[in-house]
């Protein structure tokens, strides 16, 4: 009996895949087929060998089956159409193989360990590569599964065609040009000596263009240069990706127009695609660049074709027109009553200019006076002052980012989620409650903020499950750029009544968790040079209660830790700070007040006011709101120079 190689693309919005018998010689194809528009319009088609359909599937329009669905999909046809037959192992299209995979590779649990790191380096493409080699691996380990790299052919790239004009820090740390496409290419290469052995031979420009396009420089066969680099936006124009962009745009975005990390990468990924004319002038452009890299004789290897070029003149015919619009005959259009709604609004806005009071004169407290029109500081401080981000109304300021927050079903927790949530951050939730509850609370948080939300029923006791936990978010939610260790239990007895095993309970989930959750997410932080860690400590990490024995020990220790972690990330872009409580009206504290209430005979409004002022000057509690909005604070830019801080949310009690 016959074995069986599948092969598998997974890609953002598609899963491609071919089934080869292998016999005696060569693996002879015996079907192939696709699951497309996963997000949109799903539809499933497979062949034969010979072109036939064997079969197809359509789903309703904005059916969102997801590529877990496409995946099971996939893989049930394959199982069909197996039989009896024993399934000798998996090939992957994985995009991104770094510097340590030049050649194909054999992958198991660290293999995908590592190349799961790489996902921001090809965010579009990597998560996707590798979700079926985690469900396979999850599903049945022995499987022998291989994965080829798009990366892996530009390894022989000289080292100077791979460098940045950066520093050697940044070298080290994988800043460079890896080049992408490199399966096509490799195809390429392997079949030109049959088509033209000389072009084989020597220098070749090859193109592979398409709703992701780039060009290669081929020596001998071998890849010389690319014009994609560190991530695959860079290069040609291409569906919806800039290419070539000149890094001060970005600092101009950055600065004139307020444009975050995120916001960037989403422009530059999914909100261009230039027109074909333009694609293909910027082709020619970069064509010419690589035949001078190759050395190779050639006329233009691309043309503008007919009709862009017709549109082109027919452009220019009208340029003369446009010219007297705005021009001489400006003052018609003012008389044309056609020309009413746009005066009208400019009108409205000259009049809510002279509306807005002027700005007074220099303050004790340190305002600068208004400066006149001609003084070349003006911009400047008008830029600062309107591009600042509390400034930034309308924009989620951690969109893009992932965060995943310990003890976040109920309490703090859920109100610190929902608050990141709220600036576009995805989730992975995290503690206990029944299972349907959770169902419902993860499709309200999603529904309501439009974010992914995963959950891990992970024990926060257990280091193995922490562990598990984060490689779940970087698996279902592309990386960890956020973690907040919220987890938390607490027991109240005198030190020498102290149960020992409470004391193991209250360190491991209270500290140790901390610990193990930042040491499985810090390396990717590092690695893409920007995270955030928000310890949920507590007003009993900075003093001490009778009674809580393990608890204040446990919450020092928090603060301490962040303190660690914080010298320790400090010239990197990851910060690592420390929120302390103190009394916060939460569900379990509303609970006291109940009982405290009941117990002396208080109205609840006089016990609610009662229980805090022990301890707190303000005679109030804090909030979960309150708590939350710090949160999100130290967990965005305005942030960066804020390392590790032990925050006192506490109405004054520690000021005493």
């Amino acid at each position: 009996m016959s074995d069986a190689i599948l092969v598998l693309n997974a890609g953002s919005s598609s899963i491609k895949f071919s089934m080869f018998g292998v016999r005696t010689g060569a693996p002879a194809l015996e079907c192939r087929g696709q699951i497309e528009g996963i997000y949109t319009t799903p539809r499933f088609a497979a062949a034969d060998a010979a072109g036939n359909t064997v079969a197809q599937r359509a789903w309703d329009e904005g059916a969102r089956i997801g590529h877990d669905g496409a995946l099971a999909h996939v893989l049930g046809y394959v199982r069909d159409a197996l039989g009896t037959r024993h399934l000798a192992g998996v090939g992957h299209r994985v995009v991104h193989g770094g510097l340590d995979h030049a050649q194909p590779a054999r992958v198991d649990g660290d293999v995908l360990g590592a190349l799961e790191r790489l996902a921001p380096l090809a965010p579009l493409h990597q998560p996707h590569n590798l979700a079926p080699i985690r469900a396979l691996l999850d599903a049945s380990p022995e499987l022998p599964q291989v994965a080829c790299f798009d990366t892996a052919f530009h390894r022989s790239c000289p080292e100077l065609a791979q460098m940045f004009a950066l520093p050697p820090r940044l070298r080290e740390a994988g800043v460079r040009r890896y080049g992408f496409h490199g399966l096509s290419y490799e195809y390429i290469a392997a079949a030109l000596p049959s088509y033209d052995a000389r072009a084989a031979a020597g220098r070749a420009v090859v193109l592979h263009l398409g709703n992701g396009a780039s060009m290669c420089a081929l020596a001998a066969g071998q890849s010389v240069a690319t014009t994609m680099g560190f991530t695959p936006v860079d290069g040609l124009p291409m569906g919806t990706r800039c290419g070539t962009l000149d890094p001060g745009a970005l600092v101009y975005l950055m600065d004139i127009h307020g444009m975050d990390a995120r916001a960037i990468e989403r422009l530059i990924y999914h909100r261009v695609g230039p027109d074909r004319r333009v694609r293909n002038l910027e082709r020619r452009a970069d064509a010419a660049r690589l035949r001078r890299c190759a050395r190779a004789p050639g006329d233009r290897l691309v043309h503008l074709p007919h009709r862009p070029r017709a549109r082109l003149a027919l452009r220019r015919a009208r340029r003369p027109r446009r010219a007297r619009v705005h021009g001489r005959d400006r003052r018609a259009r003012r008389a044309d009553p056609r020309a009413s709604v746009p005066r009208r609004g400019l009108a409205g806005a000259r009049a809510r200019r002279r509306r807005q009071p002027a700005r007074g004169p220099a303050r004790e407290h340190g305002h600068e006076p208004r400066r006149g029109l001609g003084d070349p500081d003006r911009r400047r401080a008008y830029d600062c002052a309107s591009y600042a981000p509390a400034a930034r109304k309308g924009i989620a300021m951690l969109k893009g980012r992932t965060a995943v927050v310990t003890g976040s079903t109920s309490g703090i927790g859920l109100g610190i989620a929902r608050a990141l949530a709220a600036q576009g951050a995805e989730l992975l939730l995290n503690g206990l409650g029944d299972a349907a509850e959770i169902g419902k609370l993860r499709a309200s948080i999603a529904a309501e903020y439009g974010v992914r939300v995963a959950y891990s029923s992970a024990d926060m006791s257990k280091p193995a499950a922490i562990e598990t936990m984060v490689a779940q978010a970087t698996r279902e939610l592309g990386r960890v750029d956020i973690l907040v260790n919220n987890a938390g239990i607490q027991h109240v007895a005198p030190v020498h009544q102290f149960p020992p095993e409470r004391w193991d309970a209250i360190i491991a989930i209270n500290l140790s968790a901390a610990f193990h959750g930042i040491r499985a997410a810090l390396p990717q932080m590092l690695e893409r040079d920007w995270g955030r860690i928000v310890n949920i400590a507590s007003v009993h990490g900075l003093v001490a209660s009778i009674d809580k024995s393990a608890y204040v020990a446990a919450k020092h220790g928090l603060v301490g830790l962040t303190k660690v972690v914080a010298l320790e990330t400090a010239k990197t872009g990851v910060t690592c700070n420390a929120i302390c409580p103190g009394w916060v009206l939460t569900p379990l504290i509303q609970a006291q007040i109940d009982a405290l209430a009941a117990r002396e005979g208080l109205a609840p409004e006089v016990a609610r006011r009662r229980f805090p002022a022990e301890k707190q000057p303000s005679q109030d509690f804090a909030t979960i709101e309150q708590i939350a909005a710090a949160t999100v604070y130290l967990c965005s830019d305005s942030a960066a120079q804020i390392r590790g801080i032990a925050l006192p949310v506490d109405g004054g009690w520690t000021a005493q």
